[in-house]
């Protein structure tokens, strides 16, 4: 907490998103110094989200996101209708969403879109089969780019760039590779460029790459469902938790940021 409440100081303050927190310790934050604290939860289960937003208020802290995983009673595609059905209007909502060998991938990205909520790809752990490799993130980023849907990322993003873990030899993804990978998937690049990207392993060659990825304009997006139609619409491109959001509209020639 005292870690996190520095951060609005520093130079890097307008990349600090909301404090991550599991449902197991949202209602210890009532005895620390977290009032109004903007919270993210982790919640393990659709049936659980319901009763967060009175926890989160209770706790003293603003609820400003949820983060689910799928499991329980019900197919994917109807428990990601629960988790839209009880998230709390205004709250952004992420899914997180099985690797792409998962018969229920498809399944699940086509319902997260439905309900206008917001995916969550698990990009690594605490063991070497938990990192997915660079073919699946790429099979990820042009699956949430073909259908315009935000993400964010999870886990084993601790560097810019990707490399072998010292102490552990686990393949860590980079999120500098993973952000160019997103823009250059939105740019209309192919399947084997993006790998190529998130395989990257020269800092200075991506940096570059970066540097020379020029603005786009935002991509259209359907109109999201009349259910949902109360959460506010993204306004930043790139978060502090390395997730994708849609591009505001360019109301004057000024150019938006861009990674």
């Amino acid at each position: 907490m005292r870690a996190h409440g520095a951060h609005p100081a520093t130079a890097y303050a307008d990349l600090v998103g909301p404090l991550v927190v599991d449902t197991a310790r949202l209602d210890d934050l009532a005895a620390l110094d977290a009032s109004g604290i903007a919270v993210s939860v982790v919640v393990p289960a659709p049936e659980e989200v319901a009763g967060v937003a009175a926890r989160a208020a209770a706790a003293g802290v603003v609820l400003a996101g949820l983060e689910v995983k799928l499991g329980g009673a019900g197919t994917p595609a109807e428990q990601v209708a629960a988790i839209a059905a009880a998230a709390p209007a205004g709250v952004v909502t992420y899914v997180e969403v099985p690797r792409p060998g998962d018969p229920a991938w498809p399944v699940v990205l086509d319902a997260v879109a439905a309900h206008g909520l917001r995916l969550k790809l698990r990009t690594g752990g605490t063991e070497a089969a938990a990192f997915p490799t660079a073919d699946e993130v790429a099979t990820w980023i042009a699956a949430a780019v073909a259908r315009d849907l935000p993400f964010k990322c999870t886990a084993g993003l601790h560097n810019a760039v990707r490399h072998t873990g010292g102490a552990t030899g686990f393949e860590h993804h980079g999120y500098l590779n993973i952000l160019l990978a997103t823009a250059r998937a939105r740019a209309g690049a192919d399947h084997a460029s993006l790998v190529m990207t998130l395989a990257e392993r020269d800092a200075a060659a991506l940096a570059d790459a970066v540097r020379a990825t020029p603005t786009s304009p935002p991509r259209a997006r359907p109109s999201p469902p009349t259910a949902r139609a109360a959460s506010p619409s993204p306004t930043t491109t790139w978060s502090p938790s390395t997730c994708w959001r849609r591009p505001p509209p360019t109301p004057s020639p000024r150019k938006e940021h861009t990674p």
